[in-house]
This record gives C-alpha cells, sequence and structure tokens, in this order.
C-alpha cells in the first residue's frame, strides 16, 4: 500500500504482481509478449514494458481480492518462487536498468526493488557469523545502537497500511509479530533458492494452492519434508544467543528472535506432517484439480 503508492507516484518503476491489474494488449506486444525464462513472468514483463517506455499507475481505489497461501508449506513455496525470480529479473534487467535514460533515482529504486530478497541472505550471514565474531570478541568495537533505529521502519509502515486499510487496524496490528516471525523463520528457504539460481538451478514452476471463499471445504493438508535444517538453526541460534549474553547483551534479542522464528516455523511443519498423516486419502488431493 505505501511501497507501490510511493512508486506510482515517484514515476519509478512498479512491479506487477501477477493479478489485480489490467494490461493493455500494446504494451504487451511491444515488451515481447510473455517470457518463462523466469519464475516471476509477470515481473519481467513489467519491467521490459516499463524500460519500452509503458508507464504502470496504482490506482488505490480500485480494490481486487487477492489471496496468499494458507499453509506454510505453500506460502515458503511461493516466497522461494518469488525469491528466486527477483534474482533472475535482477540479472536479466539489472544491466538494461542502469544503463536507461531514466533519472537516477528511478535506476536506484529499480535495482533496490529488484535485490528485495538479498538481505534475507545477508541476515542468515549475520546469524552464521555471530558466535565465531563473539568468541572472537569482534563485535565490542561496533556501535550498534543507531542500527536500531532502523527496526522501527517495518512495524510503522505496517501500522500506517493496515490504518489505511482497515477499520479495526488496532486489532490487526496484533499480528505484526507473528509476521516477523514467519518472515524470519523463512530465510533459509529463500537463500538456498537464491543460491541455487546462481549456480544455475533454477526449480520449476510450482503450483501454490490456494482455497478462495472455500476454505473449510477444499482444505487439505501439504506437508513438506522434515524440517532437520530449521531445528539445526534454531539450536545454532540458541548458542549465539547464550554467547551474546555473556559477551554483548544489546544482540539477544535479535539473535533470540532467530531462535524463535526457526522453531515456530519447524514447529508448524512438524504438526502439518503430523495432520497430513491423520487425514484421509481422498482429503489430499481434494482441490489439486
Amino acid at each position: 500500500m505505501i511501497e507501490q503508492q510511493a512508486r506510482s507516484r515517484s514515476g519509478w518503476l512498479m512491479p506487477f504482481n501477477g493479478t489485480g491489474g489490467v494490461w493493455r494488449v500494446a504494451a504487451i506486444q511491444e515488451a515481447g509478449g510473455w517470457n518463462g525464462d523466469t519464475l516471476t513472468e509477470d515481473l519481467d514483463l513489467s519491467y521490459r514494458a516499463q524500460l519500452c517506455g509503458w508507464k504502470a499507475m496504482l490506482l488505490p481505489d480500485v480494490v481486487v481480492p487477492g489471496e496468499l497461501p494458507p499453509q506454510l508449506a505453500a506460502y515458503e513455496q511461493q516466497q522461494a518462487r518469488w525469491a528466486v525470480g527477483s534474482l533472475q529479473n535482477l540479472i536479466a534487467h539489472g544491466w538494461d536498468v542502469l544503463r536507461s535514460e531514466r533519472p537516477f533515482s528511478q535506476r536506484l529504486m529499480a535495482l533496490h526493488h529488484l535485490c528485495q530478497y538479498v538481505p534475507q541472505a545477508l541476515m542468515l550471514l549475520m546469524l552464521l557469523l555471530a558466535p565465531p565474531l563473539l568468541l572472537n570478541h569482534s563485535l565490542a568495537s561496533l556501535s550498534l545502537a543507531p542500527l536500531g533505529l532502523l527496526s522501527l521502519v517495518p512495524p510503522l509502515m505496517y501500522a500506517v497500511t493496515q490504518y489505511r486499510l482497515r477499520d479495526d487496524w488496532p486489532r490487526s496490528l496484533a499480528a505484526f509479530p507473528l509476521l516477523v516471525v514467519l518472515g524470519t523463520g523463512l530465510i533459509w528457504r529463500n537463500t538456498a533458492a537464491m543460491t541455487q539460481a546462481l549456480l544455475g538451478v533454477t526449480p520449476g514452476f510450482q503450483r501454490t494452492p490456494k482455497f478462495g471463499d472455500d476454505k473449510k471445504r477444499n482444505h487439505y493438508i501439504q506437508p513438506r519434508q522434515f524440517p532437520w535444517v530449521e531445528g539445526a538453526l534454531m539450536l545454532y541460534a540458541l548458542l549465539a544467543v547464550w554467547l551474546a549474553a555473556q559477551r554483548e547483551p544489546a544482540l539477544v534479542p535479535y539473535l533470540l528472535l532467530h531462535a524463535l522464528s526457526f522453531a515456530v516455523v519447524a514447529g508448524r511443519h512438524l504438526r502439518d506432517r503430523l495432520l497430513a498423516r491423520q487425514q484421509k486419502p481422498h482429503e489430499s488431493v481434494r482441490h489439486m484439480s
């Protein structure tokens, strides 16, 4: 709501997210049509069209229903696909954006948008480096307090968005901590997917099941593999918490968030695996056609 409106009003390049939009046929044709070279062909087409001179506009008063996958395994699958697709589009269009005649601010924000999943890889790297750096006292001389101000940006954006979208916005703010936990718990999966893309191993397009308005009747459990990695990362994060408590207490909340996030994601997957074993055979394929 905030980001897209800012892009639209500033004339920056805007992503098209597959649904909730209207295309001009001429724009699609001039951009070269749909292309399946990336896992996010809608993002690819939107950048090609805008680099050809077409302009995207956001109409905030036109409401179109949308749905995210209601199950964790499917949501992970979708986020990993978007992470790979964003990176693929950065590789495909990054140079074209840089050498375009657009103002510097437009080029900068376009590259920033295409790199939106890269911070998740940096978060994972920070977690992995935390214990050895703590043991080596390498973090003692760093002033980390100013970085805490940046952590206020996401909740403020979320609060403003909910205020503008919902009458019961104070109630919806209660979901923000869970949103933070979920986003942090997915950094491993998204980083692994982006690493595969950089190595040239592109996963095939996997459909993410959605149930529309009939969630109760059309419902099944989609289990995932046993969450070994999330469990190991949870223990590793707890080790980092223990070290930070002794050497750099200011880092404890940040590292504890990682431990909690991986625990929640792993626990949810274990729950879904248990429920999947209990469901009837025909329930596992319902709504898949």
